[in-house]
């Protein structure tokens, strides 16, 4: 199976994604602010990448994910990373549940936007 995309993720619609007021995800002391992600996001500003799930899912040993919102995620849609500027690892931002279940059903890759 051949799979063609490009390089940035820019949509002819609006993409309607948001968060609560104050939703953040934290990792290694950095606060990500998950609305401004995604207006960043939004505006065409992010790559979107076939990532390898094996490069992912070591956030799995931290992360639990909840089994009802894993049974409901949609792995079609592309998670959120960026690079851990510590250890150059891939960091999921936004997607948990969509890595978790894309691998529990036996997945190799995923989409993925590239946030920085």
């Amino acid at each position: 199976m051949r799979v063609y995309i490009t390089d940035t993720y820019k949509r002819t619609a609006p993409i309607k994604l948001y968060q609560e007021y104050g939703s953040y995800v934290t990792h290694d002391g950095m606060q990500y602010d998950l609305n401004a992600m995604f207006r960043y996001i939004s505006g065409g500003n992010a790559i979107l990448k076939i990532m390898k799930i094996s490069d992912l899912d070591w956030i799995l040993s931290y992360s639990k994910p909840d089994k009802v919102r894993e049974k409901k995620a949609n792995p079609k849609y592309p998670i959120i990373v960026t690079k851990d500027t510590n250890e150059g690892k891939l960091v999921v931002l936004d997607g948990l549940h969509r890595l978790s279940k894309s691998k529990k059903l036996g997945g190799k890759y995923m989409l993925g936007l590239v946030y920085s």
